[in-house]
């Protein structure tokens, strides 16, 4: 399924010579949507909550992260995250080095049966937690 690619709040990679790139993550009241789990061992991500509740996952269990909450996944950690969807919420996620957008760019263009080597291409790689396999 094609993700829309998050608006900037940095200038991409391919102007800046790749420091890190920032985008902004709003979830509305009652959609608990967020990145499946998963991991990419090209970039790092830190993420700040604005507003809002935030289910994050890692290898060491989930837990919630309320506004002034900053998590900080590096790089080859599985990790992902999901709003609690009762309040809208706000996610400052700052990637370094830069290039996340280009995988949310080429996802979006793709036919969905192409979605997975999409992803696999840019080194993300999905994780089933009911069953542990991997995609993408």
């Amino acid at each position: 399924m094609p993700l829309p690619l998050p608006p900037p709040i940095l200038p991409p990679g391919d102007v800046t010579g790749g420091p890190p790139r920032g985008t902004e993550a709003v979830r509305p009241a009652g959609d608990p949507g967020g990145p499946k789990l998963h991991r990419h061992d090209w970039f790092d991500e830190a993420f700040y909550v604005v507003e809002g509740e935030i289910v994050f996952e890692s290898e060491a269990g989930p837990f919630t992260a309320g506004p002034g909450t900053l998590v900080y996944a590096p790089r080859g950690s599985l990790h992902g995250w999901a709003s609690t969807g009762r309040l809208q919420s706000r996610v400052l996620v700052v990637c370094t080095p830069s290039g996340l957008e280009d995988a949310f760019r080429d996802v979006a263009a793709a036919a969905p049966d192409e979605i997975d080597a999409v992803w696999r291409h840019h080194h993300v790689e999905f994780v089933d937690q009911s069953t542990g396999s991997t995609s993408g």
